[in-house]
């Protein structure tokens, strides 16, 4: 059988030469179809280090019906293992970010657990690729609606920030997203309607509470207080000809109404907006108004 002609391969001192290779694809195949099997579009627990321990039961086991020697195994194929482990990981959840951004924050571990892999693996450029390709074919088409895209916009910004909190990643993805609204021609009014809508909204709860979220806080403050050991450089595929302040310094409500590089258009659509409210209010009461306006200035629009 396998394991008697495995063993006279050993003793020959020729396994390797006739097995490595062909058990190398078995084995990323077995990690695979185990990983896919136990993470595939569960996206609401953390579920990496599971699948790693798992994954090496499993795998370092057969490896040792084949090599013999537990330990040697594990020397020779460990480091390997691991790889296509956070290799293959990573792929799934890649081929899955639209929907695990499309339920953040719900799918909040799925994206720890990425970005976990994406330390390990060099992936990073296969995820930008992935992702603009993915919104381009599911989101940036003249049926979907204009709120939806400015909703999954607004997913994106929280969801790629907890991946790389440098802001390059979220720049590379949505700057297709960012152009694509600034062709519509309700982009301005669907954002000012979010802000100041009486229901509850994502938009809305953030500019009331006055905590809008950053998308990351910058760490390049001119201060006497910066900590200058714990800067680190921005990624390789950076654009060079933006400073890193540029990508941090904004928060979420922000980033909407500077869509268009100007805070004109934003201004004077809530300035029509807003007349019209006031007009179609029967009892004359702007409190509601005037708290919008507040809220607006706390947060420097």
């Amino acid at each position: 059988d396998f394991t008697l002609l495995a063993s006279e391969l050993k003793s020959l001192q020729l396994l390797g030469f006739f097995l490595d290779h062909a058990v190398a694809e078995a084995v990323q195949s077995r990690v695979k179809a185990h990983v896919c099997e136990q993470c595939e579009q569960e996206f609401d627990s953390p579920l990496l280090e599971e699948v790693l321990l798992s994954t090496q039961e499993a795998v370092l086991g057969w490896l040792g019906c084949i090599y013999g020697d537990p330990e040697e195994v594990r020397l020779q194929w460990l480091p390997q293992l691991e790889y296509y482990s956070y290799k293959t990981f990573a792929e799934l959840r890649i081929t899955e970010l639209f929907n695990i951004l499309v339920e953040y924050p719900d799918s909040e571990p799925a994206l720890h657990d990425l970005r976990a892999c994406l330390s390990r693996v060099d992936c990073r450029a296969h995820l930008i690729t992935s992702l603009r390709n993915t919104y381009q074919q599911r989101l940036l088409q003249p049926g979907a609606n204009t709120a939806d895209i400015i909703t999954q916009y607004i997913s994106s910004i929280k969801g790629l920030h907890l991946l790389d909190p440098s802001g390059v990643m979220l720049e590379q993805v949505c700057d297709p997203v960012r152009a694509y609204l600034r062709t519509r021609e309700d982009t301005v009014r669907c954002i000012v309607a979010s802000l100041t809508d009486d229901s509850s909204n994502e938009l809305a709860d953030e500019l009331v509470t006055g905590e809008p979220v950053l998308v990351d806080l910058s760490e390049e403050s001119e201060g006497e207080d910066q900590d200058f050991d714990a800067w680190l450089p921005d990624p390789v595929d950076a654009d060079p000809s933006k400073t890193s302040k540029s990508r941090q310094t904004s928060d979420i409500i922000s980033l909407l109404v500077n869509i268009y590089g100007s805070r004109e258009m934003f201004v004077n659509e809530y300035r029509n907006l807003l007349a019209d409210r006031l007009l179609l209010s029967a009892d004359y009461d702007t409190a509601r108004e005037v708290s919008v306006m507040g809220d607006l200035q706390v947060v420097s629009l």
